[in-house]
């Protein structure tokens, strides 16, 4: 059986149609609406693993120390914003 242009213009279109979406917003907006997990057990869970992937931070142990790192940072920070 030969495929010809006709033939050939009918399934594109059949196969385009059958392409477009199954559902519409409509359908969609009600299911989304409804929380799957109550909103304190989010920030928990998301707290907990954002706060274990984070490096602890490091304190200068003197104050002298801590006076040159903030001397440090804040010349640091003033030159980024200057750029």
């Amino acid at each position: 059986m030969k495929l010809t242009a006709l033939g050939a213009l009918i399934l594109t279109l059949l196969a385009i149609s059958s392409m477009r979406a199954q559902t519409t917003p409509e359908v969609v907006a009600p299911i989304l609406q409804v929380p799957l997990e109550k909103p304190e057990v989010v920030r928990f869970q998301l707290l907990n693993h954002l706060l274990s992937r984070a490096a602890p931070l490091k304190v200068p142990p003197t104050s002298q120390q801590w006076t040159a790192q903030a001397k440090r940072l804040r010349t640091h920070l003033l030159n980024e914003s200057r750029r």
